[in-house]
């Protein structure tokens, strides 16, 4: 299993109640859940051996977006609290881990506060984008 499978498999595992899409949204805007997350994780870079050596971990970077959407902007005090909701219970989850055997434990790097997304009109869309990172 690749690494960024079993981010994918951690990150569902923290937040088993929401749809967690991998970079991708393949849902189209009408028929998106209440709530989910994407997460973007590249493949991660080589970390350096000794001379002469080939690499001897990698370096992993990756976020993850939450969103919680409602038809009207009447429901915007529960959409934030589900946002940071799933942050907390995400960045709990992954901190309390390692991404490989051997590695080093997952450090959150960065939190977003929710913010609205304007670009979407026809709903109240609020996320929030958090940072993590790992060396294995």
């Amino acid at each position: 299993m690749s690494a960024q499978d079993t981010l994918l498999a951690m990150v569902k595992a923290a937040i088993p109640s929401v749809t967690v899409y991998d970079g991708i949204i393949t849902d189209k805007e009408d028929s998106l859940p209440a709530r989910y997350a994407v997460l973007y994780a590249p493949p991660g870079l080589a970390v350096a051996g000794d001379v002469g050596v080939t690499a001897t971990g990698r370096h992993y970077d990756w976020s993850i977006t939450f969103v919680a959407a409602a038809p009207d902007v009447h429901n915007a005090a529960e959409l934030r609290w589900q946002v940071q909701w799933a942050q907390q219970r995400v960045r709990d989850y992954l901190t309390a881990r390692k991404l490989t055997v051997g590695g080093q434990k997952i450090e959150h790097v960065h939190a977003e506060l929710p913010g609205r997304d304007e670009q979407i009109p026809a709903r109240v869309v609020l996320y929030a984008s958090d940072k993590y990172r790992a060396l294995t």
